[in-house]
């Protein structure tokens, strides 16, 4: 072409002395006489057609022709499981110097190769679609697109998996035989299994194997997949049995405080199971009807009752489902309190020196575990025996004697006391010289009149003193007698509820009367 041109002015082309094409009418501006083919050195005339004038453009211009590079076939491709890398793509053959590019549809899939005049691997690629490759001459920079193309595409990877089922648990009773099955995912269309028990294998290559386990056997399968793109290929697992024994339920009841029981006393029953599960039911029975379905159960028993427990046992491999615990009967014993008397050997009036033992007797039948005697309510030490001896009495000394109970109703108490009158040695104490004794009322609430007849001086006083059961002092006074009889009323004021002594008591003569306060 022409950097300008003239209007009017007529512009031919030539190649060497041949003219190219027809000639163009300069417009002022610059033209372009199109494109050329032919090699060789171009110039330009310029004729001006008024005047037949003609001027040569100045400069020249050459075209020269490249030979295009080499066609070559596109190979590789194809597909690859995601996560390991792609598919290689290249070319049949290449020429030295020539720069080859992969394209996926019009984008450089890769970095340019230079031809090595070999075949050419161009790279690994991972992005699915068609592939094309154009060589380039850097030199001439003419490009051929080589013959074909190369398709990529992926296939998503999967991971085998294998796990053990037994139609039940890993746990079983002894003897029994069990079935393992293998459950897979992604082991493809024709999975491979090999089954081993404690890491040896075993003649098993399917999907299940069957034998009689032992307790703490490791049963184990490997898959081997094959399914596309299994990664990895090998999966594993294992199952370890626990295998039971066959046991017999067994129930036992134990009573607290026991089964003889003091009357109104609340008594808890405590079951113990053996292979009774993790979830051993209760029912507890008592004369037959149903009670209660804990492990334990309280009442207040009568007596004759007859308590047991039921036990249904959660124990996978028991020999029985229900069994029964032995029965309880229970004793309710009623409270006493005991009754004693004490007599004195060989009597009450005894001379100073004389030795006298004391016996307690339990009238009522209560059996007692402890004794424990008084002088004047003082507790001597070491008297813990149904009698006591002693050779040191004094007069008017309150003996008594406190009894404590055993067995169920443990703790009751009774208690009775005695009076003794010392005198000199060779004088003898009159027994009948207080007669005809009355205490009214009785029982009473602490106030009352006694009257008795005397055999006494005109004028002699009447010592009177009340004691409790301790042989403890609650009352004393004197009173004179008046025509041989005694007449006095009395008030204690506030006393303790129970038995009391009366003693009255001259000079020649003493007697003893019960009392019992009831406010």
């Amino acid at each position: 072409g022409l950097s300008n041109t003239a209007t009017g002015i007529s512009y031919q082309l030539y190649n060497g002395s041949t003219t190219v094409g027809s000639p163009l009418t300069g417009t002022g501006v610059a033209v372009d006489f199109g494109p050329q083919t032919a090699s060789g050195l171009y110039k330009v005339t310029a004729l001006n057609t008024t005047t037949g004038c003609t001027a040569n453009m100045s400069g020249t211009a050459i075209v020269g022709i490249s030979t295009l590079p080499d066609v070559y076939t596109v190979t590789g491709g194809g597909n690859y499981c995601s996560g390991t890398g792609g598919v290689h793509i290249g070319l049949s053959n290449s020429t030295v110097g020539i720069s080859y590019q992969a394209l996926i549809g019009t984008i450089a899939a890769a970095p340019a190769i230079t031809g090595t005049g070999g075949a050419l691997d161009l790279g690994t690629f991972t992005t699915p679609g068609s592939y094309t490759v154009v060589a380039t001459n850097g030199t001439t920079t003419c490009t051929s697109n080589m013959t074909g193309s190369a398709a990529v595409s992926v296939t998503t990877s999967v991971i085998p998996t294998v796990s053990i089922t037994t139609g039940g648990s890993d746990t079983i009773c002894a003897g029994t035989s069990t079935t393992f099955t293998a459950t897979t995912t992604n082991g493809g269309s024709l999975p491979a299994y090999q089954w081993s028990v404690n890491s040896i294998p075993v003649i098993a290559t399917t999907g299940t194997y069957h034998y009689l386990p032992a307790n703490g056997d490791i049963v184990s399968v490997t898959l081997a997949s094959s399914a596309s793109c299994a990664t990895p290929m090998i999966a594993t697992n294992h199952v370890t049995m626990t295998v039971l024994p066959q046991l017999m339920p067994i129930v036992t009841i134990t009573a607290d405080p026991g089964n003889t029981v003091c009357s109104g006393t609340p008594v808890t029953f405590t079951a113990t199971a053996v292979n009774g599960g993790i979830a051993p039911v209760y029912q507890w029975r008592m004369n037959g009807g149903f009670e209660s379905t804990t492990n334990t159960y309280s009442y207040v028993p009568s007596n004759g009752d007859v308590v047991y427990c039921q036990l249904t046992s959660s124990y996978r491999c028991k020999l029985e489902n229900v069994v029964n615990s032995p029965s309880v009967d229970m004793d309710v014993v009623t409270p006493m309190t005991p009754t004693l008397v004490i007599t004195a050997d060989p009597g009450t009036h005894i001379a100073s020196g004389e030795v006298t033992t004391l016996t307690a007797t339990i009238t009522n039948g209560v059996a007692p575990v402890s004794y424990q005697w008084y002088v004047n309510g003082g507790p001597i030490t070491g008297a813990n025996l149904p009698f006591y001896t002693n050779n040191n009495f004094a007069n008017l000394d309150s003996v008594s004697c406190i009894v404590s109970t055993t067995g169920a109703c443990a703790g009751d108490t009774g208690s009775a006391g005695i009076r003794l009158y010392v005198s000199n040695v060779g004088v003898q104490q009159v027994n009948n010289a207080i007669s005809n004794v009355q205490l009214i009322p009785n029982p009473n609430k602490g106030t009352f009149t006694l009257t008795a007849n005397l055999n006494a001086i005109a004028g002699e006083e009447v010592n009177i003193e009340i004691t409790n059961m301790l042989g403890q002092n609650v009352y004393t006074s004197t009173s004179n007698v008046y025509n041989g009889s005694l007449n006095k009323k009395i008030q204690l004021g506030n006393i303790a509820n129970g038995m009391y002594l009366v003693n009255l008591h001259t000079s020649s003569g003493n007697t003893v009367l019960h009392m019992v306060v009831e406010q």
